[in-house]
């Protein structure tokens, strides 16, 4: 064959092969993926009967993700038949948290210049308040009462396992939806006396149930991560302990489930552990692998929390459940499921 032969015949090859990608390419797209064998899913929009009866009995709020087109759609199912199917919302998010009847949604929509909002969203899952962001949705959580919210967003890195990152986090008065505070206008005090530093980071808000005025999170500072009882009305706070991340407080309002840092094979990772705020005891929760969460309440006994979905999946988490006294073992809760936020009372606080 000629020079030229070879070129020519070298380009066709070019073209079929680009043909055939193509082609494939419009296959995937007229066919997306469907979810997972066992996990059965429908819009909530076409069972309104179904729905108002999740919703009326104890039940769980998530982020679903299946690698469908229903990923990262805000969800519902009913804690007493978790097997059954789950109704998918319109509503896509990030992050999500219910409240006193009150839905937070954190959301990064991912264009040409990628923004970041909060978004109340009302009892259907519609969108009825929205408010800018200055960074990567991270934690949200909602007051037992429904009154206010809290948002945490990256705005240097993208995670906690980053050599250098930092955080904002606001408090969000959703009656009478606006931003109230930053937690940095909050007076810091360790042992009495009170301290500032400019490393100041927090994150991790989770509310007293107990205490309207009250909520807990984390301060991290030169290298340490402080539990911090804050004090909304006064606007200050005290160290509590250290060594404590992403705190949740239990339905009782008497322990926090946070994640403890941990070093394993030279890597940085992190182990479910339940402190007693009255005692300070401490247990590590019978999980022994890695969880990058700020864990959810199941009941006064059980936390729920997640992790990566192993193979053959293609992505997305699980949940998993386990014990808070540290006994027993991690069983599965429910899987291709994220931010969990469980709703023990429907229409009521909890």
């Amino acid at each position: 064959m000629t020079p030229l032969g070879k070129r020519v015949a070298l380009f066709v090859g070019l073209c079929l092969a680009c043909g055939a990608i193509v082609a494939a390419y419009v296959l995937l797209v007229r066919k997306p993926p469907v979810a997972p064998a066992g996990i059965e899913s429908a819009w909530m929009r076409d069972h309104p009967r179904e729905v108002a009866d999740v919703l009326a009995h104890p039940h769980v709020v998530f982020i679903n993700t299946t690698f469908d087109d229903r990923n990262n759609r805000v969800s519902i199912a009913p804690l007493g038949a978790l097997s059954g199917p789950r109704y998918v919302t319109a509503a896509s998010c990030d992050r999500v948290y219910v409240g006193g009847g009150r839905r937070l949604c954190l959301k990064a929509d991912r264009k040409m210049i990628t923004s970041y909002a909060g978004i109340e969203l009302d009892e259907n899952f519609n969108e009825v308040w929205r408010f800018p962001l200055q960074g990567t949705p991270s934690r949200t959580r909602v007051s037992p009462d429904g009154r206010l919210g809290a948002v945490t967003v990256f705005v240097q890195g993208d995670s906690y396992a980053a050599g250098s990152f930092s955080t904002r986090t606001t408090l969000v008065d959703l009656v009478g939806r606006q931003i109230i505070r930053d937690l940095e206008t909050f007076a810091v005090r360790r042992d009495g006396q009170e301290f500032r530093k400019v490393d100041f980071n927090f994150w991790g808000v989770t509310f007293s149930p107990n205490d309207p005025d009250v909520f807990y999170s984390t301060l991290s500072t030169g290298g340490e991560m402080l539990l911090m009882r804050a004090s909304i009305s006064r606007r200050e706070m005290d160290v509590v302990q250290s060594g404590v991340e992403c705190p949740s407080l239990s339905p009782d309002g008497t322990r926090v489930v946070y994640k403890k840092r941990e070093i394993k094979g030279g890597r940085l990772g992190w182990r479910l552990h339940v402190l007693n705020l009255q005692t300070l005891a401490d247990v590590a929760v019978a999980e022994e692998r890695s969880v990058d969460d700020q864990a959810e309440w199941l009941d006064n006994d059980q936390v729920t929390y997640a992790l990566a979905s192993p193979p053959p999946a293609v992505a997305g988490s699980d949940l998993w459940v386990a014990r808070a006294d540290g006994t027993g073992s991690p069983r599965s809760f429910l899987q291709q499921a994220y931010s969990p936020s469980v709703v023990r009372s429907p229409g009521a606080a909890r």
